[in-house]
Order: structure tokens, then sequence, then C-alpha cells
């Protein structure tokens, strides 16, 4: 972290060839199988690494579009909530 402190996330994006803040993520380092797991106790963990993460806003919204697995605490369901909820205001 100390590493990528004063770096602009448009930087990282250079640097790494995708989004810089996947780099800052508090799953950065993860394997993918916690957020692609079926069960409830999956989701539980997932959830606390999600919750500890400083870039949430930015997983919630790259995420909003997936069909699959747990982006910034959310499921598939739970993203076509609030799609819907988005265009309906």
């Amino acid at each position: 972290e100390a590493l990528l402190a004063g770096v602009e996330l448009a930087d990282l994006d250079d640097l790494l060839g995708r989004p810089g803040w996947q780099a800052l993520a508090a799953c950065a380092g993860l394997g993918p199988d916690l957020f692609f797991a079926e069960e409830p106790e999956a989701l539980d963990a997932a959830r606390r690494v999600c919750r500890r993460c400083p870039v949430a806003v930015e997983c919630a919204e790259a995420g909003m579009g997936e069909r699959y697995g747990i982006w910034a605490g959310t499921t598939p369901a739970e993203r076509r909530r609030a799609r819907r909820n988005r265009s309906a205001a």
C-alpha cells in the first residue's frame, strides 16, 4: 500500500493493463473461488472482505452489469434490483 501512495488510479490503469482500482481492492491476490461460490457461508466471507475494501464504490460500478459473482458485496440478484431502481428513477 505504501508503494502506491500518491499514485493516481488512472496511472495504475496504464501500468497494470486493467482498472487501477483493482490493485487497491481488499480482494487483490485472493482467488476467485470465494467470490463465485454458491454457498451462503462463502457469501458471508466475501462480504466481510468487501466491507473493508477501500474501492468498493468502483467495484460496485464495475460489477453492475455482471451476471455472476460477488461485486462490492452484492449478489447478481441485488445488482439486478439496483439496475431496475436506477432505470425507474
